[in-house]
């Protein structure tokens, strides 16, 4: 007798991303497991009385994405309560200030988080003159994670005087703080959230990110809190969302501690949340100029406003020093990892793999570098012979590659998210967002829309329509692949998603549009209209 399914799926173009790229017109699911995928006639056999089953009526199904870089949790809180004061503009940050000056007391903190000149549409942090106009009384500091803008009732209160502070020529101070740390950060509200709260937030942004079809995610600085909701949420029968766990640390002396903390609190079944990956930072940021690069920036028109002589960026780690945390991640049995953007940063990271590798064989370990941002041939094929993954944000390409193009040389632009070469090398690159506040999809900093990321990978247009980089276009196929196979692969999970095949898990999206058959202009559009995870519907848009 045949297996009686919970669940069957049919009359659909279901896009399985197997080895043979086959579509097929069905799938059925037991357990939270496919047990068939084919054709309508023959899934009808595994249907009983009590099999639910779902007519596709000829839509585009293809599997679960995954998004490999993303902040979860401080998503779900960023809003959870209000929406989140974001300008897109100087002007629009500036009355923004001058309006929370005008109901704070004299001395009160204003805050901005997630600033990036490149995102602003003047593209600079706004100077001190401007903060010191729109708020003279009050500390003002616009935080860009690795350099910020601060006013001078902020710098009288800091008392800042060392090298991470940036001067005009004449010596005085202009604001700008590179890399500002705990010294600015202290001064942030930090909000305080119940149990609950964070379950709600955990829950509604993962509704969200099933809402584009993605059904599992690397979070990427993960802390106890993160893993302790994720338990409670998966307690209630309401984790939606499969996770990996990334374990941030400042050097191998804390680490193995670090990594003994978090999987202590781990209480959830593998297949649903476990701790993959043990990560360092080892540059800034390429949105504030902060990157470490090998050739200096190029930055005429002033965008980061850092007027520092053959300036290359931001550095935290030596080679040895990542190596030394690797080795700690071999010892654990875990991934290695690191926030490294620029191409200096990657060439200390593969320097420090190839040490490792001496002693660790790094190869079939599928150690990583999240972001991963410059790449020429040369790296490329380390990267590849190693077998080191390369964890990409799309987004940024979007976002942020027309004003990059003016602060960096054309021998580095030309290396700036290559994604054909990641395909014609053979390289491990999967997708993701470093998506880390607000709750919209596109209107995030780091905006998480995995279609928005295809579209780019497909046409290499940015945000404002123009083409950079026309020749490192990939196809649909193999933009989705970075999403779908290479997202399992990136944590060991390939023989479990990524592809729709019997045995394995029954996570995937029905598209309002057929992704593979649109046209271009409409696959930023697309979004799932309903999206089942281990065989049961988690988001549904009221189509069905």
């Amino acid at each position: 007798m045949s297996i009686q399914a919970d669940i069957v799926f049919f009359n659909g173009k279901i896009y399985t991303m197997d080895e043979k790229n086959t579509v097929a017109e069905a799938l059925a699911a037991k357990d939270g497991k496919l047990v068939y995928v084919g054709k309508t006639a023959d899934a009808m056999r595994f249907v009983s009385e009590k099999t639910r089953k779902v007519d596709l009526k000829g839509r585009a199904v293809i599997p679960g994405m995954t998004d490999t870089h993303c902040h979860i949790l401080r998503a779900g809180l960023s809003e959870l309560r209000a929406p989140i004061f974001m300008p897109r503009s100087v002007k629009e940050l500036l009355e923004g200030v001058r309006e929370r000056a005008g109901r704070l007391a004299p001395g009160r903190w204003i805050y901005l988080r997630n600033i990036y000149p490149t995102r602003l549409e003047e593209h600079r942090f706004p100077t001190l003159a401007e903060l010191d106009a729109a708020a003279p009384d009050n500390p003002v500091f616009a935080d860009g994670a690795f350099a910020g803008q601060a006013n001078s009732c902020a710098l009288k209160i800091l008392g800042i005087s060392d090298d991470s502070i940036i001067r005009d020529s004449s010596g005085k101070p202009t604001g700008l703080i590179l890399d500002p740390g705990y010294q600015i950060r202290r001064f942030e509200p930090v909000a305080e959230y119940t149990d609950e709260e964070r379950c709600l937030a955990l829950e509604k942004m993962s509704a969200q990110y099933n809402r584009y079809g993605i059904t599992a995610a690397v979070e990427g600085m993960t802390s106890e809190d993160v893993v302790e909701t994720v338990n409670r949420l998966y307690g209630k029968g309401k984790l939606n969302i499969r996770l990996s766990y990334t374990c941030l640390v400042k050097s191998d002396k804390e680490a193995a501690q670090a990594v003994k903390r978090l999987r202590d609190t781990v209480k959830t079944p593998e297949q649903w949340a476990k701790l993959s990956f043990l990560k360092v930072m080892v540059d800034g940021g390429i949105l504030t100029g902060t990157s470490f690069m090998r050739d200096p920036y190029e930055d005429r028109e002033g965008v980061f406003g850092i007027n520092i002589p053959g300036y290359r960026g931001l550095v935290r780690l030596n080679s040895d020093e990542i190596a030394a945390v690797a080795r700690v991640a071999a010892r654990e049995n875990l991934q290695m990892t690191a926030h490294a953007i620029g191409d200096a940063a990657v060439d200390l990271m593969l320097e420090a793999y190839q040490k490792v590798d001496r002693d660790h064989h790094v190869r079939d370990r599928r150690f990583s570098i999240i972001h991963c941002d410059f790449t020429e041939k040369a790296t490329l094929e380390k990267i590849r012979d190693m077998g080191i993954q390369i964890f990409f944000q799309p987004a940024w390409h979007f976002k942020d590659a027309v004003v990059l193009g003016k602060v960096l040389n054309k021998r580095t632009m030309d290396s700036f998210m290559t994604y054909r070469d990641y395909v014609e090398m053979g390289i491990s690159a999967a997708g993701g967002s470093d998506h880390m506040i607000m709750h919209d999809s596109m209107l995030s900093q780091n905006p998480y829309n995995p279609f928005m990321a295809l579209y780019n990978m497909v046409t290499r247009k940015t945000e404002d329509g123009a083409v950079v980089g026309a020749e490192q276009r990939i196809t649909r196929e193999q933009a989705l692949r970075m999403y779908t196979v290479a997202g399992a692969y990136a944590t060991f999970d390939e023989d479990k998603r990524g592809m729709l095949r019997e045995g394995m898990y029954a996570d995937f999206a029905v598209l309002t549009r057929d992704y593979f058959q649109c046209e271009e202009e409409e696959i930023p559009g697309i979004e799932s209209e309903l999206t089942v995870v281990n065989g049961r519907v988690v988001y549904g848009d009221g189509r069905f």
